[in-house]
């Protein structure tokens, strides 16, 4: 794939995305292998659908990768597999709004690692959702 089309992918997979993400302002390390090598980088944001991992190192556009993370408050790590369907790599940029790293897509995951997730983000995506409602209104 070139990188024309690859923007073009990666425009359509932003335009597709089903869920709200939560960012995260705690760290949260995020433990990934691609094709034998492990790498390490930091949850950015979450959501049901999928993780941001901040990273120099980003897997491939389009590979499938494993993930192994710990979610805040939590003792048992969590697996889950998935599709790298974005990667940001302007590593001039030292925002943490806009870091260097890649959006994975979950492809994979068993059902206790889906049920801890879901019972994670929910009820702070709420709140999360609340807050940036409450700022508009107050803006406007």
């Amino acid at each position: 794939m070139n990188e024309h089309e690859q923007q073009h992918e990666e425009e359509n997979v932003e335009e597709r995305r089903e869920y709200v993400r939560l960012p995260f302002d705690k760290e949260m390390m995020v433990r990934y292998g691609h094709k034998g090598q492990v790498f390490f980088g930091s949850c950015h944001n979450l959501s049901p659908g999928g993780i941001f991992v901040a990273t120099k190192n980003p897997a491939p556009f389009g590979s499938m990768i494993t993930m192994k993370f710990t979610l805040p408050g939590h003792h048992r790590p969590l697996k889950a597999r998935g599709r790298v369907v974005r990667i940001h790599r302007d590593t001039r940029s030292r925002s943490q709004s806009n870091p260097p790293g890649m959006h994975v897509l979950f492809t994979q995951m068993s059902n206790r690692t889906e049920n801890e997730l879901k019972h994670f983000i929910v009820p702070r995506l709420r709140q999360h959702v609340i807050r940036q409602l409450a700022e508009r209104r107050r803006d406007s």
